[in-house]
């Protein structure tokens, strides 16, 4: 490879022409550096675009956990049914987000006055729409569908499932996402504005997917009542003790939980959005190590809670493996929205996720004592999403 003095000497003869010599080395580095960089911010953003594909396909893979905990977690006889289920949440929610859910979250960004929704780039129609950062959202929209699968199951009409689920998917999701997300959202921290000053930091969805689900799963189960025979006689009288229902798979509960958490690997780090940087990358490391000890946090919270009340009310130590699966979710949940900003050391004296795993266990007790008619015994997913 030829230096500069090289090629220039080539055309140009210095002795003669020392002015045009010195202008030609000055205009070859000049256009070498433009190479450089042009190469440089277009390795970036490839970069960015597969970080953005992969955090898309774990949080996408979150899906088989939710269909393999949810399985597990039912009576055998409809198993089918609620897979059925977790298959259109990504079927007929993927339409919806591609026809007009993404539209309403984020089309017509532009940073300036506060919107409802979007109203801009129906159908994708938009040749310059990044559809790294759409296939990202679409995923995020099929784990908030799901969210609600596992507290209305058992009870609930294929038909109404599909129009709830696309209803969800296309225009729920889209316009919390919009609020928290959006340069025009009136709670977005990226507005010109931001509320207070600071908007609400909720870097991975705590609000917009897990709490958004855990209300909507809330009102699925108060509107629907529990499953017959639960609480209730073929009569409707109440019975002297609730029936319980338990989990016809142990090991597809525990293949689900670990598909999950797993897949929030995806959602956590993930939604740093880019690591073409060295800023971002640290953003991302940070959120995946806090991501794990907050998971591991949740489980042994749990865990050693049920058990010690195991002991206080039979006298006998009952290590719950349920408990423990559902605290290590609770923590997840618990973790999304502060992920990036949480010192690692400090996040297992403050963090939030054992005070969450005690509230899901004192939940789950609560629940059964008000009869509260979630499907998953005990109630799961109704208090990992809602804490």
């Amino acid at each position: 490879m030829s230096s500069i003095f090289d090629t220039c000497s080539e055309s140009i003869d210095f002795d003669t022409n020392p002015a045009d010599f010195i202008r030609c080395i000055a205009d070859t580095k000049t256009s070498d550096v433009s190479d450089v960089t042009s190469t440089v911010e277009s390795l970036a953003s490839g970069v960015d675009s597969f970080w953005l594909i992969y955090a898309g396909a774990l949080v996408y893979f979150m899906q088989t956990g939710f269909a393999m905990l949810c399985a597990g977690s039912i009576r055998a006889k409809n198993v089918k049914n609620v897979i059925l289920w977790n298959l259109l949440d990504s079927a007929g929610g993927g339409l919806a987000f591609w026809a007009v859910g993404f539209a309403f979250a984020y089309g017509g960004d532009d940073g300036g006055k506060k919107t409802f929704i979007g109203n801009t780039n129906f159908f994708l129609s938009d040749p310059d729409t990044n559809l790294a950062f759409w296939f990202f959202q679409f995923a995020f929209a099929c784990a908030l569908s799901s969210i609600v699968a596992g507290t209305i199951a058992e009870r609930t009409k294929m038909a109404a499932y599909l129009l709830y689920s696309v209803f969800l998917a296309g225009f729920v999701y889209p316009v919390v996402a919009h609020a928290f997300w959006s340069t025009n959202g009136f709670l977005s921290s990226f507005a010109t504005d931001p509320l207070w000053n600071t908007g609400v930091i909720d870097f991975a969805g705590s609000g917009p997917v897990h709490m958004c689900g855990g209300v909507a799963a809330l009102m699925g189960a108060l509107v629907l009542g529990p499953r017959r025979g639960r609480f209730y006689d073929e009569d409707g009288n109440p019975l002297e003790e609730p029936n319980d229902f338990p989990p016809h798979s142990v090991t597809l509960q525990f293949l689900g939980t670990f598909c999950l958490w797993f897949g929030w690997y995806g959602f956590n780090p993930g939604s740093s959005l880019m690591v073409s940087t060295a800023e971002m990358g640290s953003v991302a490391a940070r959120a995946a190590a806090n991501t794990t000890l907050s998971a591991c946090t949740g489980a042994v919270t749990a865990m050693f809670l049920s058990t010690l009340y195991d002991i206080r009310q039979h006298g006998i130590a009952q290590w719950d493996l349920a408990y423990t699966m559902n605290g290590c979710l609770t923590g997840l949940v618990a973790i999304t929205a502060p992920c990036a900003t949480v010192e690692t050391w400090l996040l297992l004296l403050l963090d939030s996720s054992p005070v969450c795993s005690t509230l899901l266990v004192v939940n789950c007790w609560f629940a059964s004592e008000l009869m509260m008619p979630s499907t998953l015994s005990p109630s799961t997913w109704l208090e990992e999403h809602g804490e």
